[in-house]
């Protein structure tokens, strides 16, 4: 299980770090960066699987990046 995550200069987030529980539940307002978390999770997920390099899609955070 993932304890903690950090995400920095990511999409709308600068410095963000989130202590992660069994059950934890993001809520706040529109802006605040709670999708950013999640795509930030799914990207590292993606990298970790070697399945970042070809990504094309428009909801894709990081195009251009590889």
């Amino acid at each position: 299980m993932i304890h903690k995550i950090e995400v920095e200069n990511f999409m709308s987030l600068k410095n963000a770090s989130v202590e992660l529980e069994p059950l934890t539940v993001f809520i706040g307002p529109n802006g605040s960066g709670k999708s950013a978390i999640f795509k930030a999770l799914v990207l590292l997920s993606k990298l970790l699987n070697g399945q970042a390099s070809g990504e094309q899609s428009s909801d894709w955070p990081c195009q251009g990046l590889f």
